[in-house]
C-alpha cells in the first residue's frame, strides 16, 4: 500500500496505480485509475474526445500534485535464496513521479529493521526503477553470533516473514512509504568467513636484493565462495591486488590459502611506494554475502633495481699482453632506481689469476647480488 500526504490525512491508493503527465500547463502530474478504486481526486475533469466517424469515449482523470511513488511491486513475495538458481530472487520494480531520496528496508516480526539500500537521490523518470532482492542486507549481528575474526559488511536475512518498506522524500514534507509482505525459506545463511588472516614478515623491502623481499599470506576460507581479494590499500585509496598462486589451491574453495607476494618486482613491475599500508582479504559468496578482515604490512627500500655500466665504457690499462702481466679494467656502474642495490666481493682492486673466479678467492653466490 502506498501512503499519500494529501493534508487532512493519509489517503490510500493501491501500488499499481498508473500515472500520466498532464497538459505542461497545469504543471502537476494527471493520473488515472481503475474503475473499483475509489478516487480522493483534488480535480476532476471530464474529457470528451469525438471523433470523425462519431465515436465518442468519456475518461476520469485527476491531477495529484502531491504524488511521488507510483506503479509500485514485489515479485514474487516468496523466496528462497540458496543459489540454486530457483527463486533466489525476487523484483522490486517502482516508478518515481519526482526527483526524490529512496531507501529501501526491511523489518521482521519483532520489528528489528534490516536496510538493503539507503536512501539516495533518484531523479523522475517515465521508465520504472527496478532492483532485484535476494534476502542480503547491510552487515548486522545476532544475539547467537560467536566472536567472530572478520567483519561482516553484508549478510541474508534468517528464514521468516518479514515487512517490506519501500520510502520516497521528495523535500518539503513531501514522504511517501509503499509496504508489502516477504516470505524467506530454505535461505543460506552461513557466512564466508576468513580466519588466520596473518602476513609474515609484517614489514619487508621488496627490491630484488635477497633480503626480505617476500612476504606470505595465509588466510582459511570456511565456505566455497564466488569471490575472494587480497590486497593493499594505501592513505591514497589506491588498491594494490595479491594474485594467489592457482597452482597450489584451488581458487575459491574453503579451505587454506596462501599468497607469495613480491611488490610486483618478479614481473618487472614498479612495487608500491614505501609506507604503511592496509591489508585486506575479502569475500564474496554467490548470494551477495560480504566478508572483510584486516591487517597492515610495511614496506621499506622498496624500488625495481636498475643498474648499467656508465656509456658502456670499460677502460684497459694494455691493449697487449706477454706471458705473467697483469691487465687491469676500469668501469662505473651507476644506480639508476629509486632504492639500493646490494653487492658483495671480491671487492674493487682484487686480482685474479687466469685459474681463478670469485668462488675460488672466497665468495659464493648470493640471490639478489649485483657483482
Amino acid at each position: 500500500m502506498i501512503e499519500r500526504d494529501v493534508g487532512d490525512g493519509l489517503a490510500p491508493n493501491p501500488a499499481t496505480v498508473a500515472a500520466q503527465r498532464c497538459d505542461p500547463a497545469q504543471g502537476v502530474d494527471l493520473w488515472s485509475a481503475p474503475e473499483n478504486v475509489p478516487r480522493l481526486w483534488a480535480h476532476v475533469h471530464l474529457v470528451l474526445l469525438t471523433f470523425a466517424l462519431g465515436l465518442a469515449s468519456v475518461a476520469l482523470v485527476a491531477c495529484r500534485p502531491g504524488s511521488v511513488l507510483g506503479n509500485v511491486s514485489l515479485n514474487p513475495n516468496v523466496i528462497t535464496p540458496n543459489a540454486d538458481g530457483d527463486t533466489d530472487l525476487t523484483r522490486l520494480e517502482f516508478r518515481l513521479l519526482r526527483n526524490a531520496s529512496v531507501g529501501f528496508q526491511l523489518v521482521d516480526v519483532t520489528g528489528e529493521t534490516f536496510v538493503f539500500r539507503p536512501p539516495r537521490s533518484l531523479g523522475a523518470s517515465e521508465v520504472p526503477y527496478a532492483v532485484y532482492f535476494g534476502g542480503v542486507v547491510e552487515g548486522y549481528q545476532r544475539p547467537d553470533d560467536p566472536d567472530l575474526d572478520y567483519a561482516v559488511l553484508k549478510r541474508m536475512l534468517p528464514d521468516g516473514d518479514y515487512t517490506w518498506v519501500l520510502t520516497a522524500d521528495a523535500g518539503l514534507d513531501r514522504v511517501e512509504t509503499a509496504t508489502g509482505t516477504l516470505t524467506i525459506v530454505g535461505a543460506d545463511t552461513t557466512l564466508p568467513g576468513i580466519r588466520g588472516f596473518t602476513a609474515s614478515p609484517d614489514t619487508f623491502s621488496p627490491n630484488q636484493d635477497g633480503i626480505s623481499d617476500r612476504v606470505t599470506i595465509n588466510l582459511v576460507l570456511e565456505k566455497d565462495v564466488a569471490e575472494l581479494r587480497v590486497y593493499l590499500k594505501g592513505q591514497d585509496g589506491l588498491e594494490h591486488p595479491i594474485p594467489e598462486d592457482e597452482r597450489l589451491y584451488e581458487p575459491n574453495a574453503a579451505g587454506w590459502h596462501t599468497y607469495d607476494y613480491d611488490g610486483g618486482i618478479d614481473a618487472g613491475s614498479e612495487p608500491p611506494p614505501d609506507g604503511v599500508y592496509g591489508l585486506y582479504a575479502e569475500a564474496l559468496d554467490a548470494m551477495g554475502q560480504h566478508t572483510m578482515v584486516t591487517s597492515s604490512l610495511e614496506l621499506v627500500n622498496a624500488g625495481l633495481p636498475r643498474a648499467y655500466i656508465v656509456n658502456g665504457e670499460v677502460e684497459y690499462s694494455a691493449t697487449t699482453l706477454v706471458l705473467s702481466d697483469t691487465l687491469c679494467f676500469t668501469l662505473t656502474v651507476e644506480n639508476d632506481s629509486d632504492t639500493h642495490i646490494r653487492t658483495t666481493g671480491p671487492w674493487p682492486g682484487t686480482t685474479y689469476r687466469s685459474d681463478q673466479n670469485f668462488n675460488s678467492v672466497g665468495w659464493s653466490e648470493e640471490s639478489g647480488v649485483f657483482r
